[in-house]
C-alpha cells in the first residue's frame, strides 16, 4: 500500500502490486484509519510506503485499540524529520517490520536512510544541542558534499569556486547531492534550474535548501532549512534543533523560534490551552 503516487510508477517496474488507499490524499488529517485497516486485512497487506503523518495516524489507531500488525514486514517513510518519540510509535505499532526513514527530495530520491530503531536507540533527548538530527549514512547511488552557507548556483562558477566553497565534516552548510538518479533539468522552469542547480565539470549538484553536515562515517545529519537559520552576532542559531528540543515537553504540541527586531523569542503551542507550562 502506498499513498505516493511515484511509488505507484516504481512498483509497475518492479512487478510489485499496489494498493491505494481509500482517503482523500490532500486531506490526510480527516484521514479514518479503521478504513484503512479494512483495506489492508482485504488485500493482505505486507508492507506500507507513506508519509510520516499517514503513517503516524495508522500507528495511533493500532496502538490505542491494540490491532495486531504482524502481516507487516516493511514500512517506508520520508518527506519529514522523523524524531525520538515517532520512531518509537512506529516500532510500538509495526513491532514485526522493517521500518526504514528515507531521507532526500522530489529531485533526488534517496540521499540518504536510517532504521527506526536506530532513531530510537541511538538518539537521546540531548543529541540534538550538538549534533542535529541523524538521517543515516549517505546512499551509495548518491554523491553528498556540503556547501558553505549563503552560496548558491549564481555564486559558484567554476570547479575553484566549488572546492573552495566546500566544507569538511563536521562543519554545518547546505546539503548538496548529484548521481545518475538525480533530476537534472525542471519542465519548463529555467528560473528554478539556476536556483538549485550547480554544473560543475558536466557534473549536475542539486541544492536542496537543507543545512546539516556528514561526519567521519559519512553519516548525514540535518540541522535544518536554509532559509530558517538565524544569524546573531556573526553566529548561527538553528531553530530546528531547538524545535525538536522544546517537543521533547510533553505538554507542548508545536514550537518554534523566531529573530524580531534583534530579539530571539520562542513560540509555543500546548497541546492543552488550559494548561500552564511549568517554567
Amino acid at each position: 500500500m502506498t499513498s505516493l503516487p511515484i511509488m505507484l510508477f516504481i512498483n509497475l517496474a518492479a512487478g510489485i502490486t499496489s494498493v491505494i488507499p481509500k482517503a482523500k490524499l490532500r486531506r490526510l488529517h480527516l484521514l479514518k484509519p479503521p478504513k484503512i485497516l479494512a483495506q489492508m486485512s482485504v488485500y493482505k497487506i505486507n508492507s506500507l510506503i507513506a508519509s510520516p503523518f499517514f503513517i503516524k495516524k495508522i500507528a495511533e489507531y493500532v496502538i490505542d485499540n491494540q490491532i495486531g500488525t504482524s502481516q507487516i514486514k516493511k514500512v517506508f517513510t520520508g518527506g519529514a524529520p522523523i524524531f525520538t518519540q515517532e520512531a518509537q510509535l512506529y516500532l510500538k505499532a509495526f513491532p514485526k517490520a522493517i521500518i526504514q526513514i528515507v531521507y532526500g527530495s522530489t529531485e533526488a530520491e534517496p540521499i540518504s536512510s536510517i532504521l527506526a530503531q536506530d532513531i530510537s536507540t541511538n538518539q537521546s533527548e540531548n543529541i540534538y544541542t550538538t549534533q542535529g538530527l541523524s538521517v543515516g549514512k549517505i546512499d551509495i547511488n548518491a554523491n553528498v558534499k556540503i556547501l558553505s552557507l549563503g552560496n548558491n548556483s549564481l555564486t559558484i562558477n567554476d570547479l575553484q569556486d566549488f572546492k573552495k566553497n566546500s566544507l569538511l565534516p563536521y562543519q554545518v552548510g547546505e546539503i548538496i547531492v548529484s548521481g545518475h538518479h538525480v533530476s537534472k533539468h525542471y519542465f519548463n522552469n529555467p528560473l528554478a534550474e539556476k536556483q538549485n542547480k550547480i554544473w560543475i565539470d558536466g557534473v549536475c549538484w542539486h541544492l536542496t535548501g537543507d543545512s546539516g553536515y556528514i561526519d567521519d562515517n559519512n553519516f548525514l545529519f540535518l540541522t535544518g532549512r536554509c532559509n530558517t537559520i538565524i544569524e546573531d552576532n556573526q553566529t548561527f542559531i538553528y531553530p530546528f534543533i531547538y524545535e525538536a528540543i522544546l517537543l521533547q515537553i510533553p505538554s507542548i504540541a508545536i514550537a518554534t523560534i523566531l529573530k524580531i527586531k534583534e530579539e530571539i523569542i520562542i513560540f509555543v503551542e500546548l497541546k492543552n490551552q488550559n494548561q500552564k507550562m511549568k517554567q
